[in-house]
């Protein structure tokens, strides 16, 4: 029987620090693993290795939502595919199923160390994405948390958020042109709202960081807190290094590097024809792993028109309700928009059964 014990680092802080790790030990020659919950993270990563050694472009793989359908035979076999094509840097999201196993070379690890970086999700999930590669090579973990700033705008200060999401008021009409939500104080619902979701995502990490720590040791890992900016500098300091990147100016990069593919993705989003494709096919689409993600897109907007329908679904308010969060800010909204307007839920579940799979005749 196969044992694990893993030397587990964990820290959070500001993910620039981790970032310059990551890339610091790309250009020590170091072979890395990245699990992440975040698909935004490892596609603004990518860019940014590839930015700084494009030598690597070959050598690096990405699988999430928009690469899988095209590397089936790694998903399969990744050992096979492992040694015919030799990776430097492999992404992970939780794209990837939990069959998906890295055996242990006998010869020599196909990775020096795992790299997690977690921003939700749950406890198992992160233990099933640090599992993915079976060697026992260093694990990296960087939980954010996002409450750890006192006065921050990302904190748990309902009067940081309030402010900060001010802007969001003004779409609230177009939910009310759908029907979903009466017009009185319509703007402090969706600014109270938008602070409950902002903070409750920021107590949820917290806890999540807890958590994974406790699940780790109870495993019989070895454990340790560290500050990822002070194990940078000293990483720094033992190889001699002066020429790396600044983590501040780091998180600048990663910073627009993100907005850049948020901004794509959500124009592919405004351009899809939702309204070519039913609701049952969309559904279906989303549940497959084949799928491409220009059709994932596509069947997002179906479901987008068919939930909220009326609505006006510009490039802003896609991008605010739906890319920013993925889809999580919505339906946060959607349940306490529910319990404070119980005829409203009613008439919403009607809605929907008259939407229901068996009720429409063909895809």
């Amino acid at each position: 029987m196969e044992k694990f014990h893993w030397d587990v680092r964990m820290g959070g802080g500001s993910s620039s620090h981790y970032m310059g790790l990551i890339i610091d030990r790309l250009k020590q020659g170091e072979n890395l693993i990245v699990p992440s919950t975040s698909q935004k993270f490892i596609q603004a990563l990518e860019r940014m290795v590839i930015e700084q050694m494009p030598e690597l472009r070959k050598s690096i793989v990405r699988l999430d939502a928009k690469t899988t359908p095209d590397l089936h035979k790694l998903l399969t076999n990744p050992d096979e595919w492992l040694a015919k094509h030799p990776v430097r840097l492999l992404l992970l999201s939780p794209t990837v199923e939990s069959g998906f196993s890295i055996k242990l070379n006998p010869i020599k690890h196909w990775f020096d160390r795992e790299m997690a970086y977690f921003t939700n999700l749950d406890t198992r999930t992160h233990i099933q994405m640090l599992s993915r590669d079976r060697s026992n090579c260093p694990r990296d973990i960087f939980v954010l948390a996002k409450g750890a700033e006192a006065g921050s705008a990302r904190g748990r200060d309902p009067i940081a958020l309030l402010q900060m999401r001010k802007d969001l008021a003004n779409e609230t009409s177009l939910l009310h042109g759908a029907g979903r939500i009466p017009m009185t104080s319509q703007g402090d619902i969706w600014n109270r709202l938008d602070a409950e979701f902002s903070a409750r995502s920021a107590l949820s990490s917290k806890y999540m960081a807890e958590y994974l720590e406790l699940e780790l040791i109870k495993w019989g890992h070895n454990v340790t807190q560290v500050d990822w900016e002070e194990v940078r500098l000293q990483e720094l300091a033992d190889n001699k290094t002066n020429d790396a990147i600044p983590s501040k100016e780091l998180g600048v990069i990663f910073k627009k590097t993100k907005q850049t593919i948020l901004e794509e993705d959500n124009k592919i989003l405004f351009d899809a024809d939702g309204k070519a494709i039913k609701v049952p096919q969309a559904q279906a689409i989303l549940h497959s792993s084949s799928s491409r993600f220009e059709q994932k897109q596509q069947a997002v907007k179906c479901l987008l028109h068919d939930q909220l329908p009326g609505a006006e679904l510009t490039e802003d308010f896609l991008m605010k309700v739906h890319t920013e969060h993925n889809g999580l800010y919505l339906k946060q909204c959607e349940l306490s928009w529910l319990l404070q307007y119980p005829d409203l839920a009613k008439n919403l579940e009607r809605w929907r059964g008259d939407r229901s799979p068996e009720n429409h005749t063909g895809i």
